[in-house]
């Protein structure tokens, strides 16, 4: 089988989804504690799904969505004069 024709990967070691994700191993365990994303075990190994780390950053992104961006939108425009 020809590395063009292997199946997706659907799940990934912490070490893996830390770095892909951009995040330390210890955030990933704080996510699951508090439920955001699931931790499998296989054998030995901790797993992440992809699909799930995925579906969380696109929540994350579509809750921070305002216009203007994060800052310097008219909301967070400092009004106070002389400071």
């Amino acid at each position: 089988m020809t590395k063009a024709s292997q199946p997706a990967r659907l799940y990934v070691k912490m070490n893996e989804a830390a770095a892909m994700f951009g995040v330390g191993r210890s955030a990933l365990y704080l996510m699951s504690q508090r439920k955001e994303i699931r931790i499998y075990k296989f054998g030995g190994a901790s797993i992440l799904k992809i699909s799930e780390i995925e579906d969380l950053i696109k929540s994350r992104v579509m809750q921070h969505d305002v216009p203007g961006g994060l800052a310097g939108g008219p909301e967070h425009t400092n009004t106070t004069r002389g400071v």
